[in-house]
């Protein structure tokens, strides 16, 4: 009894396993957080497309009121520029910025294939948000340069 107990043939072994189960425990752990980073930089770099995307509507909009200063009713932008209202005067291209973001890496796309929505609007910058913009306050003014300092804004 006391031979069996002095062998230690099986030490090895037990020793291999308990060093194979912490180098299998190390690799998934390096394999889960490779994972989350690919997940972290997908999602960035959908919302720097997304941001992209704003940026170029803001200017498109910016680029129409060089064009056309609303500096009357009769020139007033509309209330509201969506992608379904591009053919109305004032608001930007729909077609010709979707197609300048279009495809998976810009990320501007929604799951069902639909082209992104977007909303910009352009008021006086007069009244309750003559200092700062505030969407209570803005609402209620004109979309043209009503109190004529040639400035507006642009949302």
């Amino acid at each position: 009894m006391r031979r069996l107990m002095r062998d230690e043939s099986g030490s090895a072994l037990l020793a291999a396993i308990v060093l194979m189960l912490v180098m299998l425990g190390v690799g998934l752990a390096v394999a889960a957080m490779s994972d989350t980073q690919e997940q972290q930089a997908t999602t960035e770099r959908i919302r720097e497309s997304s941001f992209g995307f704003a940026e170029a509507t803001l200017n498109a909009q910016v680029t129409r009121l060089n064009r056309t200063w609303p500096s009357s009713a009769p020139t007033a932008f509309p209330a509201e520029c969506t992608p379904t209202a591009d053919t109305v005067t004032g608001c930007p291209d729909a077609a010709t910025l979707t197609s300048s973001f279009e495809g998976v890496d810009n990320g501007v796309t929604t799951c069902a294939g639909a082209p992104p929505v977007w909303r910009s609007t352009v008021r006086d910058n007069g009244g309750a948000v003559a200092t700062y913009y505030r969407s209570s306050g803005a609402a209620a003014q004109p979309s043209y340069d009503f109190n004529k300092d040639g400035l507006v804004w642009v949302r």
